[in-house]
């Protein structure tokens, strides 16, 4: 029996669910981070067959060969029939590799918490993959502020991101624990220490 919890992690784009999985790394439990696996996609040759498909769907993205993630962005934004179609391919993938994960710490994993940080997960209704959810909750104007910095995109496009996602407040209504990242970074750990005791 399988007697590790899979926790997954939420929120709204900027809300620090990357912090979040970086801290629970450094105490050594397992994180599986779905956007970091999604680089991985676009970046190996072990996924040439999807990379070739979305290579179809976005030429105007292609430089010298190499899918550019900035051009895709903007378009899947303006888009939502391409977001639909990329999401198709690339979901199942995710959902997969989630999977395969549990598998393989099934038995070998003696921690009591494993992570899965999926951005998407309400959206895509992935509830059923976890035992627990996780919402981290920012409120959407610092969000936007952050996203803009670390994207280096207008507000724009960060508010197209932003609205594409369910409302930051129904995840918070939906979820099972929240870790509400409004202030420094000793006020987000000392809340993960306490949903980890």
């Amino acid at each position: 029996m399988d007697s590790t919890r899979h926790i997954g992690i939420t929120g709204n784009i900027g809300s620090g669910k990357t912090t979040v999985g970086k801290y629970l790394e450094s105490k050594n439990f397992f994180v599986f981070d779905s956007d970091e696996f999604v680089s991985k996609i676009y970046s190996s040759t072990k996924y040439k067959d999807i990379k070739e498909k979305i290579k179809a769907l976005f030429p105007e993205c292609l430089k010298k060969n190499r899918l550019l993630k900035k051009c895709i962005k903007t378009i899947i934004f303006e888009n939502a029939e391409k977001r639909e179609k990329l999401e198709e391919l690339i979901h199942p993938l995710v959902i997969n590799e989630i999977l395969k994960a549990k598998k393989k710490l099934k038995d070998k994993y003696k921690k009591k918490y494993a992570f899965y940080i999926v951005p998407l997960l309400y959206e895509k209704k992935l509830e059923y993959l976890f035992d627990e959810i996780w919402v981290v909750f920012t409120p959407p104007h610092i969000s936007i502020k952050r996203v803009m910095k670390r994207d280096r995109i207008d507000e724009e496009l960060a508010k197209k991101i932003m609205n594409s996602q369910i409302n930051p407040l129904e995840k918070v209504k939906k979820a099972d624990k929240v870790i509400i990242n409004d202030k420094d970074i000793n006020s987000l750990y000392s809340q993960i220490e306490n949903l980890l005791t």
